[in-house]
């Protein structure tokens, strides 16, 4: 007797592959790096000298610069704290509580004097955006003369570096095979790593999209003002200099694939809109070459 669709179902469930690569719109980010610049220039060495016995007090307080609304989303700062650094630049460290998640999350400042910013750990833009907001206002309600703004508004252009994702192949990976494949098949650069506590195939794809022409998320707003904040897109050569992006251009950018044995994936690029198009490359290779880069368990 044929089998009804319901149990069809239950078969192909069962015998389908426990898990397969996500689509690219569902993967979720596990890190960004964002560089912020800005139409400022910031007296450090008056901040951090203000900054330390701030910080030292602030665990204590209960109310100031604790809750703030971003975009819709509320961000309590659970802790900030100076650590000494070089370069006329200070680190600062946000314990941010994102009550649309009920997660935590730790971002890491580095604030320098010509008003540029790098800021890690930011899974979502706005953990960058709303530490600025707050560290910018901050300092110039306790400190207005450290902090010189060309013009009568606050600018930010917001440029992710790198944007870090984890899938899943949902197979065991011979990694020589792979990286055998990608050596010999196409022209993207593989290197099958050994000597870094961990052993794993790292393929390069060259980034040919005008990145620079991207646009960057940017905002705009009145320091002190407590005004609505404005946000608006900036393609990135409105704001980073032409000989810094020729620089990048000759230097080049890549796509990076950390594949394991395990099928784990780490992928690493600018931002999403640089990424889409290998990652969809990268899983058609993986899907054609399964046959041959398969590691089945033994019996």
């Amino acid at each position: 007797m044929e089998p009804t669709t319901q149990e069809k179902a239950v078969v192909t469930a069962t015998t389908a592959s426990p898990m397969s690569p996500p689509r690219f719109d569902d993967l979720v980010i596990s890190t960004r790096t964002v560089v912020v610049s800005s139409n400022t220039t910031l007296d450090v060495t008056a901040i951090s000298d203000w900054f330390v016995p701030y910080a030292a007090a602030f665990a204590g307080d209960g109310a100031v610069h604790r809750t703030m609304v971003l975009q819709g989303m509320t961000v309590a700062l659970t802790d900030i704290y100076y650590k000494k650094s070089f370069r006329n630049a200070l680190n600062v460290v946000y314990r941010i509580h994102d009550t649309a998640t009920s997660a935590d999350r730790r971002v890491n400042m580095k604030v320098h004097k010509n008003g540029k910013f790098q800021l890690t750990g930011c899974k979502k833009m706005r953990y960058a955006q709303v530490c600025l907001w707050h560290f910018l206002e901050l300092i110039h309600a306790a400190l207005p003369t450290a902090i010189t703004c060309d013009g009568a508004d606050m600018q930010l252009f917001f440029q992710t570096v790198m944007t870090n994702v984890d899938f899943n192949l949902g197979f065991m990976v011979n990694r020589r095979e792979l990286d055998l494949l990608m050596n010999t098949s196409t022209d993207y650069y593989s290197l099958l790593e050994t000597s870094f506590g961990y052993t794993g195939v790292n393929i390069k794809f060259p980034l040919h999209m005008k990145w620079w022409e991207t646009p960057c998320p940017a905002m705009r707003w009145t320091l002190g003002t407590q005004g609505e904040i404005q946000y608006a897109l900036a393609p990135l050569n409105t704001f980073v200099p032409e000989t810094a992006i020729e620089r990048l251009r000759r230097k080049g950018k890549f796509n990076t694939f950390l594949v394991f044995h395990s099928g784990k994936v780490i992928m690493s690029g600018m931002f999403t809109a640089t990424m889409r198009e290998d990652y969809d490359t990268f899983l058609a290779m993986i899907q054609k070459w399964r046959p041959r880069i398969e590691q089945r368990m033994l019996a």
